[in-house]
């Protein structure tokens, strides 16, 4: 087999003097296959000129192998020779054990063939890699036999076997015989036969038919009769059930009431959701990394093929990508790709994990990642649990629930591992779990916001701020430091507070991990301010939550000392209370007192930064907007889908009025008999039976695809209709709406498009 590999492509061609496709390589197992590869560059006057090797400068390595299955790889060769074309002549070898352990009964295999050059630099460059098949080469290896081995002489048969025509009357023992062969003779069988039970008795003869039910294992008829009266009859239909709770749990079957959070409400699409507009971003990217932890939470809704949880952008092998196997009882962490192109050996794998009580559709599942080591739950059931090899990369997620069909839910933080019950949720202050979301509750508003980043540096000169207590004013310069917030004391007869919020969010979640950091300047010789205290709301730090970490220039209780320098404060708690931080101007100990003349005290700010370092970054549930699914977590990115559309809510909050459609070029129109108020239109889905064609180049309007709909007799939608292909959802988002009521609805003909298809409105309550 001759291969022209073009090298700059990476695929082979039919010729030096042609760049056309080949067909795929196809290898029969047994051969050694001798290989004639030339490596072909860019012609100055051809399409190729061969590129030139020598055996002591350039090296090959070829290779079959493939990436699922086991074995991956097949076989493989180094080293080459030159012959005059130049030519690098390999000898493939195809009887190797992974070919054959890999065919068994099969025709044959679908495999990669790979070639890899690399020269006295050692950089390895692969030159080709195309599919192939490896052929089953249909061939028993029958061991040899010597011919004399074969067959008996003469004497020995005479000797050994018995004579047809004696019909078996030369036998030597006879009884023995009988014996081996486990029959009777004719006088015991006489004998036997005397016991026996007669046919035409019908078993009347039994001698004694209770211990023969026994011996059967069978029910006399007034058993039978007994025990009827406990089964089930067909005609009730199971009403008779003694206990339906008890039987439903034995078959493993929800109520319908327990069926109803997984009713209609949510994202249809064919595959995965993935972060919009922003590549390379994962849902969370826009806050500083945190600690490496991760909760994941949603309603698994594949039907019997499996998806991917949740992956970062573009993930391929040596990413972390948990998905659930097809019949849920396994979770693949991601593929290791790892290849000695010294030795030639493979040891690449697939990473997975046992899940010892199988996911299966309508569970709702949560994943929980301390670093390397994850945790999968089925409700409040521990599944499975393991630690993630290091050849996977860990990164935030911008692709999720892979599956075709409905998405429900979406709970996902990559700053924070939830408590799994509802009482562990309470004591941590968080006052959430996973429990709570097994319950159907989704995440209180106070960890949605808790996640964040604030910066201020700087405070221009054109800065000012001031309350009853104190004035503020940009652009201060003092230690080095020019734009600096300087803090001075209002004159004020009366006792007032003197107390400045740090412009930043608050510390608005109890549970929560937060930090602040500042750089103050607070001279000693300030004739009032003898000292700062940093106070979280009315909290001092110690009481507002526990310290986890802080500089040493402040002390527990949140006091800071003058110093004729700038000082850097940072301090780690998580909260018990909540509260917005602030500096408080103490005279003494307190920060409530009078200034009846003007003073020099001055205390100067700048570089603040506060982090909300736990939080739900990503929280989606419901309808879409836009084809957009909101994010109500703290992240902005957003999820949207390809050829999808939503559902509505659970509960009453939207109306679904789906309209069949036999053809569109004719008209529909629907009456209400009862007018229909309190809803609007949000949202218009189109589904064809065929291709729709892209009319809009069209000068005629009349055969142009214009879809208008009338609601009350008032034009609501005009829509051109682009090119879209059958069973593809086509959504639009009226501009126009409806007004508070609506009686009639009416769809104007589109002439050039003759197909059907249907027509799903989807209404939001307004009352």
């Amino acid at each position: 087999m001759t291969l022209y590999i073009d090298i700059e492509n990476k695929k082979l061609v039919q010729s030096i003097t042609s760049d056309r496709s080949v067909s795929t390589p196809v290898f029969m197992q047994g051969d050694n296959e001798p290989l004639e590869i030339f490596l072909l560059e860019k012609g100055e006057d051809t399409i190729f000129s061969p590129k030139a090797l020598t055996v002591e400068n350039d090296f090959l390595r070829v290779a079959i192998a493939r990436f699922k299955g086991y074995p991956k790889s097949l076989t493989y060769v180094s080293g080459y020779t030159l012959n005059p074309n130049g030519g690098a002549e390999v000898l493939l070898p195809l009887n190797t054990k992974d070919i054959e352990i890999a065919l068994q009964e099969q025709e044959y295999i679908s495999a990669f063939l790979e070639v890899e050059y690399s020269n006295t630099e050692g950089k390895v460059i692969t030159v080709l890699q195309t599919a192939c098949r490896v052929k089953n080469d249909l061939i028993d290896n029958a061991p040899t036999v010597e011919l004399q081995e074969q067959f008996y002489d003469k004497v020995y048969v005479d000797e050994v076997f018995s004579k047809k025509s004696a019909n078996l009357s030369d036998l030597a023992d006879k009884a023995a015989s009988r014996t081996n062969l486990g029959v009777y003779s004719k006088s015991e069988t006489d004998a036997n036969d005397a016991l026996a039970l007669k046919k035409a008795s019908n078993l009347s003869d039994l001698a004694n038919k209770e211990t023969a039910r026994s011996n059967l294992d069978v029910y006399s008829k007034s058993e039978v009769d007994s025990k009827h009266e406990l089964d089930l009859k067909k005609a009730e239909n199971l009403s008779d059930l003694a206990d339906t709770e008890q039987a439903r749990s034995n078959l493993d079957v929800p109520q319908v009431c327990e069926l109803a959070p997984l009713g209609s409400s949510g994202i249809i699409s064919p595959g995965s959701l993935t972060i919009s507009g922003s590549y390379d971003y994962g849902i969370g990217d826009d806050f500083p990394q945190g600690e490496k932890k991760w909760t994941f939470l949603t309603t698994y809704l594949s039907r019997d093929k499996g998806g991917t949880l949740f992956s970062s952008v573009y993930t391929d092998y040596n990413y972390f990508y948990p998905a659930i196997s097809a019949d849920g009882s396994k979770l693949d962490a991601g593929y290791i790709y790892s290849y000695d192109s010294e030795t030639g050996t493979d040891n690449s794998r697939e990473v997975l994990f046992p899940i010892s009580n199988p996911i299966k559709y309508g569970d709702k599942i949560a994943m929980t990642l301390d670093d390397r080591d994850f945790k999968l739950y089925k409700g409040l059931e521990l599944v499975a649990s393991g630690t993630i090899p290091d050849e996977l990369y860990i990164y935030s997620a911008s692709s999720f629930l892979s599956w075709k069909g409905l998405k429900k839910d979406i709970v996902y933080s990559c700053s924070m591992i939830l408590p799994l019950t509802s009482a562990e949720g309470i004591s941590s202050k968080l006052n959430y779990s996973i429990e709570d979301y097994i319950n159907g509750e989704y995440p209180p508003k106070t960890i949605l916001g808790s996640r964040f980043y604030d910066v201020k540096t700087t405070f221009l000169s054109t800065f000012s701020y001031s309350n009853s207590g104190i004035q503020c004013v940009g652009g201060a310069s003092i230690g080095n430091k020019s734009n600096c917030l300087k803090i001075s004391l209002k004159v004020l007869t009366y006792s007032y507070s003197r107390e400045y919020n740090l412009p930043v969010n608050s510390f608005s979640a109890s549970g929560i991990k937060y930090r602040i950091k500042f750089n103050v300047y607070l001279p000693t010789t300030n004739p009032n301010v003898t000292k700062l205290q940093l106070k979280l709301g009315s909290y001092a730090l110690s009481s507002a939550g526990t310290i986890i970490s802080k500089t040493d220039n402040i002390d527990n209780s949140g006091y800071i000392q003058p110093k004729d320098e700038w000082q850097e404060v940072d301090v780690t708690l998580r909260m018990k209370y909540t509260g917005t931080p602030k500096l408080c101007l103490l005279k003494g100990s307190s920060s409530y007192y009078k200034i009846e003349e003007e003073t020099t005290d001055a205390v100067y700010v700048r570089d603040i930064y506060a982090w909300g370092m736990e939080g739900i970054e990503g929280l989606f549930y419901g309808s879409t907007e836009c084809d957009f699914w909101i994010n109500k977590g703290a992240s902005k990115y957003n999820l949207t889908h390809y050829n999808g559309y939503s559902l509505p809510c659970d509960g009453s909050k939207t109306y679904l009025h789906k309209i069949k459609i036999s053809a569109f070029n004719n008209s529909y129109y629907e009456y209400f008999d009862s007018s229909i108020a309190g809803l609007a239109l949000s949202q218009i889905v189109l589904k064809f039976d065929g291709n729709v064609a892209d009319t809009s180049q069209e000068k005629d309007d009349n055969i142009k695809n214009i879809f208008v709909m009338n609601i009350n007799g008032y034009e609501v939608c005009r829509k051109q209709i682009p090119a879209v292909n059958a069973g593809m959802a086509y959504n639009i988002y009226p501009p126009k709406g409806i007004s508070d009521y609506f009686s009639s609805i009416d769809v104007m003909p589109m002439y050039a498009c003759s197909c059907g298809g249907t027509i799903d409105l989807i209404f939001t309550k307004t009352d």
